[in-house]
């Protein structure tokens, strides 16, 4: 359960974050079945939605509550539905899951960008929330999210995809940036944001929770720590949008 203050955060900020909310049990099952997952996946991922970094690592498993049980519970545990409820001020369902490994040394970077982007043309509003468990201690040394406060506000931005960019957009672009995913945020909308209202990182113990809105720019770096940052995240969707 979350209180009214915390909820006018979210509304304000476009995030929350609660610190060692998931109880150290259910941290313990997760890391269990993350390492049987991955196992699984290293024999045989055919029944796995993965994305690969460069190296052949793991980068991401899409959807994992689909044929996970562990999961499938998990993603609808009552303290986590009530979270979604309660910031999205309605019924919420599922949306989709995702483990994001960001291994130690090798993990890849996410580029800025808002998830609704993904998302507009499947749905009218950006009335979905992405929630993070934190399965590793994160710090601003292990590549933590990044997020700009209030940039929720803004609305969508319209973006140009990756591969349909003009001579001219790609000016807002750096090669680096335009090789990672296929809708990101612009030079100057970010800059403009961060100095408007500066950039926080999601730190905080393993069992903390980040949430976000679909609107809210973020990101995050390669991993070149020492140090594990995986993380589960589940997307909720209001059930007026669906």
């Amino acid at each position: 359960m979350i209180h009214k203050k915390e909820i006018q955060f979210f509304d304000d900020n476009g995030y929350l974050f609660i610190d060692k909310f998931i109880k150290k049990n259910i941290i313990t099952g997760i890391k269990i079945e993350i390492s049987k997952t991955l196992k699984k996946i290293e024999k045989d991922s055919k029944d796995f939605d993965v994305l690969y970094e460069d190296d052949g690592s793991i980068r991401l498993v899409r959807n994992i509550h689909d044929n996970i049980d562990f999961f499938k519970k998990l993603v609808v545990s009552s303290s986590l539905i009530e979270i979604a409820k309660s910031l999205l001020k309605s019924d919420v369902y599922v949306l989709n899951s995702k483990l994001n490994v960001k291994s130690a040394f090798t993990g890849g970077h996410f580029d800025w960008h808002q998830d609704y982007s993904y998302w507009a043309d499947q749905y009218s509003k950006p009335d979905m929330i992405s929630m993070s468990i934190f399965v590793d201690d994160i710090s601003p040394h292990n590549a933590p999210i990044m997020v700009i406060p209030g940039s929720h506000k803004r609305g969508l931005i319209k973006v140009p995809h990756r591969d349909k960019m003009s001579v001219e957009e790609k000016k807002s672009y750096p090669k680096l940036r335009r090789n990672n995913l296929s809708y990101s945020l612009p030079n100057e909308i970010i800059m403009e944001e961060a100095n408007k209202n500066k950039i926080i990182e999601g730190v905080g113990s393993t069992g903390s929770v980040f949430i976000f809105h679909s609107n809210t720019f973020h990101a995050s770096s390669i991993n070149l720590s020492p140090f594990d940052r995986s993380t589960i995240l589940i997307r909720y969707n209001s059930i007026n949008n669906a």
